[in-house]
């Protein structure tokens, strides 16, 4: 029952998606048409009053929403912008079809129950809902903290004020905490402009005025013509939905300002909310007045100031910056730095080219500090050293020297060392390092960020110095343990492997990734299957290793043919499907693939003629012989008397046939074709 009547209180304020009565068919069937437009419903049977009102109420219960115990949730709902009222018309439609949403809740909750049972809310996290606990929060200090501690901004304000009201002294620690959680939570990105919010209370002013008296027409149309003028601002106005950015007027300023206390807390914190939505200015501005006043800043707001000297400050100037807020946090009473406040003085110091005495003294003060190190500190001395192996070589030496197991997340660069780390060997082209690091990895995992960058600098490394055998032991580690194979996902590596195989002339390893790729259903792409016979081509050592290269190239050229995105055949790829078909013994097929050749939209290339040529002379075959020469001829190249006689030697053509080939290849010749035999000895 609850939620039926929450259904037809938000009737009236809501655009009625579905609704039905006796008389509400004829008013919604224009609001149901353009909403079944958009969700591809305009030939669903809830348009087919013959369907009955239990089609039309069963749909109808699985929009109604359930009484929620979270109260604030009530009141934020999203109307379609599409269903508003554009004109006269659209308006009578429009209070026609609440009318009938009422009728129809009222319907539903005297016939139909069945379809609405009541059920109790049963949240993933009970904490979510404001009164999950069951217990009212008391207006006093100690439900306030409550409320600051639950992050509800909403419901603190208003207890706050009440509070006020009734002239109860908040403490100043209280007011620093409001502060804070006004600076970080109280204000934020806002997807409603101001002339969003305006037009959406413009309807609802209006549909409360309709509730209680009819309206006129000449009410209709006033209201009508203001919001023709909203609706016409908004659709005018590319930027009506904007970013809320840092103002004096927000709830953190105000409250700031009406702070008759103030301690160096408070200062932190506004001055943390400003930075935090990149007013600059502002911050820098907060901060001069604090130092004013003699007040001394947190840990936190110094190391946000110092994050934003790269965004205010000009590079030549950066560093004296730096200097000059340190001076500051020496000042009594002192504030001690932490681990982030190491970590961004390290990067402002690798940003500005400081030396690397300057570099060592901060090392050594964040020792006198004791201030543990991170990965974070590591990958910022990585980058100061500029690809230093000694340096790789001892933080590696350092991690593997101490309990690296018990490393928790200490600071967000942490995620950045082993990619960073990994990248450093790949410069060194240090397979050895390489490994030390994936094995350090390995066993921790959650700290590696981006696993693909990670991944493709390590086999970028091992495959430039490692045999296939120890290639494929490291590829079935990673494989699919820490990388899923699918779509054009490894492609870089897969890449790597197969330069490896064709490297060392194994065709075995080849067919093993081929058999990966369609395992994994890797997406065949341009640059993959280019590969791909590129490491074939370099395979082929005897016959037997002939037939497996010419096993996968066939599987893969007629594969990536049936992809809903072809791959276009190449010259490349169409020349080494028929040399590897010629050097099989499979002549037939060869001349298959070239009379596909005009299918395709490509010429043959050398490596084509040459097999052609070769295959067909060897065959003794001369249909095909005079076939592939008149080919030759046609592609700008002749064949010298020699190797004429040479043929004829193995072919045995006819005194006419013979004359007839010799006149085709000295045409050419006069014409500037260019020696075949000399081409056959270049390759």
């Amino acid at each position: 029952m609850a939620a039926c009547c929450h259904f037809a209180s938000l009737s009236s304020r809501l655009l009625p998606r579905l609704c039905y009565s006796n008389n509400s068919v004829f008013y919604c069937n224009r609001f149901l048409s353009r909403l079944a437009e958009q969700s591809k419903l305009a030939n669903s049977d809830l348009l087919d009053e013959s369907q009955g009102k239990s089609k039309v109420l069963e749909a109808l219960s699985s929009t109604v929403v359930m009484e929620s115990k979270h109260a604030e949730l009530l009141h934020d709902y999203i109307l379609d912008l599409q269903l508003l009222p554009l004109d006269d018309k659209d308006m009578i439609d429009f209070k026609n079809a609440r009318k009938a949403g009422e009728d129809t809740a009222a319907y539903i909750i005297q016939r139909c129950r069945k379809y609405l049972p009541l059920r109790t809310m049963n949240p993933y996290n009970p904490n979510l809902l404001s009164r999950g606990s069951g217990k009212k929060v008391r207006t006093n200090i100690a439900g306030l903290r409550r409320l600051i501690l639950k992050e509800n901004v909403h419901r603190m304000g208003k207890m706050y004020d009440r509070l006020i009201e009734k002239g109860v002294q908040i403490p100043l620690t209280v007011q620093n905490e409001i502060l804070e959680l006004y600076a970080f939570k109280g204000i934020g990105s806002s997807k409603k402009s101001a002339e969003f919010v305006s037009v959406m209370e413009h309807i609802k002013e209006g549909s409360d005025k309709d509730i209680k008296t009819e309206s006129t027409d000449n009410e209709g149309n006033n209201f009508m013509e203001g919001l023709a003028k909203q609706l016409a601002r908004m659709h005018t106005d590319a930027n009506s939905v904007k970013q809320i950015s840092w103002s004096k007027s927000n709830r953190a300023e105000v409250f700031f300002s009406e702070m008759k206390q103030k301690d160096g807390r408070s200062y932190s914190a506004i001055i943390t909310g400003a930075l935090k939505f990149k007013e600059y200015k502002r911050a820098w501005e907060l901060f001069k007045e604090m130092r004013q006043n003699k007040l001394q800043g947190t840990t936190a707001a110094y190391n946000a100031l110092l994050r934003s000297i790269s965004f205010k400050i000009i590079p030549p100037k950066r560093w004296l910056a730096v200097e000059q807020l340190l001076n500051h946090m020496q000042d009594e009473p002192a504030v001690s730095p932490d681990l982030t406040t190491f970590v961004t003085l390290l990067k402002l110091a690798v940003h500005s080219n400081q030396s690397k005495e300057k570099i060592a003294r901060i090392i050594r003060e964040m020792k006198a500090s004791n201030v543990e190190p991170s990965l974070a500190i590591f990958e910022s001395l990585l980058k100061a050293s500029r690809g230093e192996s000694t340096v790789a070589y001892e933080i590696i030496d350092t991690l593997e020297n101490s309990n690296f197991k018990k490393w928790e997340l200490q600071h967000p660069d942490d995620l950045k060392f082993m990619t960073t780390i990994m990248q450093a060997a790949a410069k060194l082209n240090d397979a050895n390092l390489a490994i030390r690091i994936y094995k350090l990895a390995d066993d921790n995992w959650q700290f590696v960020q981006n696993d693909k960058d990670f991944l493709s600098a390590f086999f970028s490394t091992i495959c430039n110095n490692l045999e296939p055998q120890e290639i494929w032991t490291y590829y079935n580690n990673v494989v699919p343990k820490h990388l899923a194979l699918r779509g054009h996902n490894g492609f870089n590596i897969i890449a790597m492997i197969l330069r490896n195989a064709q490297r060392y002339n194994e065709p075995d390893y080849v067919m093993n990734m081929w058999n990966e790729i369609q395992k994994y259903r890797m997406v065949l792409s341009d640059k993959l299957c280019s590969a791909l016979f590129l490491a074939l081509k370099m395979s082929v050592k005897d016959r037997k290793s002939a037939n497996t290269c010419r096993l996968v190239a066939t599987e893969c050229f007629y594969a990536m043919q049936r992809m809903s995105n072809p791959v276009s055949v190449t010259s490349f790829l169409l020349g080494e499907m028929i040399r590897l078909n010629v050097i099989c013994g499979e002549l037939d097929e060869a001349w298959k693939l070239v009379n596909k050749r005009a299918d395709y939209k490509v010429q043959l290339n050398f490596v084509a003629l040459q097999s052609l040529f070769i295959g067909s002379v060897a065959a003794a075959d001369p249909l095909a012989t005079k076939r592939i020469c008149r080919s030759i001829s046609g592609a700008g190249y002749y064949l010298p008397d020699t190797a004429i006689n040479k043929m004829q030697n193995q072919v045995n053509f006819s005194d006419t046939e013979l004359e007839n080939i010799k006149s085709l290849f000295n045409l050419s010749k006069e014409n500037g074709a260019t020696d075949f035999t000399l081409k056959l000895a270049t390759d």
